[in-house]
């Protein structure tokens, strides 16, 4: 892996799920080469010694076998957002896409 070359890195400020549990799974359609480690209502740091062994339990199981930590789709009638859902902790959540529109309004108003 070390003579592989760098293809990608992604950034995601702060990742959650409905109801604040882990997502740790393969992220579907990519056959099993892509694994999501996320959600954690924003504590999961607390838990990095140990995800390395579930990452591992999910490879070598070949699946995940602990039901919530499962990829689960959103379905359909769902709201595409954590919208009210995690609110309690966090007060208002919003789309980083709704800040990505802020800041081109806000740099076309200074043309």
């Amino acid at each position: 892996m070390a003579d592989r070359p760098f293809v990608d890195k992604k950034l995601c400020w702060f990742a959650d799920t409905r109801d604040s549990d882990f997502c740790i799974d393969f992220l579907p359609q990519t056959d099993r080469s892509v694994i999501v480690l996320s959600g954690d209502s924003c504590h999961g740091f607390k838990m990095m010694p140990v995800f390395g062994k579930w990452v591992v339990d999910l490879l070598e199981a070949g699946k995940q076998q602990e039901p919530r930590w499962q990829w689960r789709n959103v379905e359909p009638g769902q709201e595409d957002s954590l919208d009210d859902s995690v609110s309690w902790r966090i007060g208002k959540s919003r789309e980083l896409s709704d800040l990505a529109r802020k800041k081109a309004r806000l740099e076309q108003a200074r043309l």
